[in-house]
């Protein structure tokens, strides 16, 4: 089992929050990025996140701890990419994110 962590809604290239909010975690489309220990940052949707929240408790109400929380807010040191930066464009001219990382 791997641990992750919850660090933000999910935007599209122009900045744009992706999916549908429901009050039911079932038909919620909203999209989450969730980073895994080694850095990589994934999308999940939001039912996939309550499915996977449901799933740590079992029939007798003991819970497994899979999920620890869902981070709504975030802090970004001077290394951060503003979001106008946030593509580039090649020699070829095509426009590509930004890497950061390796």
């Amino acid at each position: 089992m791997t641990s992750a962590k919850v660090v933000g809604q999910y935007k599209d290239n122009d900045g744009n929050i992706v999916g549908n909010y429901d009050d039911n975690p079932h038909l919620n489309t909203m999209l989450y990025d969730v980073e895994f220990p080694d850095g990589e940052i994934r999308e999940y949707a939001a039912n996939v996140i309550a499915e996977i929240m449901y799933a740590q408790v079992d029939a007798d109400v003991h819970m497994h701890t899979m999920l620890d929380s869902i981070i709504e807010d975030y802090t970004k040191d001077d290394n951060a990419v503003e979001q106008g930066d946030m593509y580039i464009v090649t020699k070829s001219g095509n426009r590509q994110m930004h890497q950061t990382t390796n």
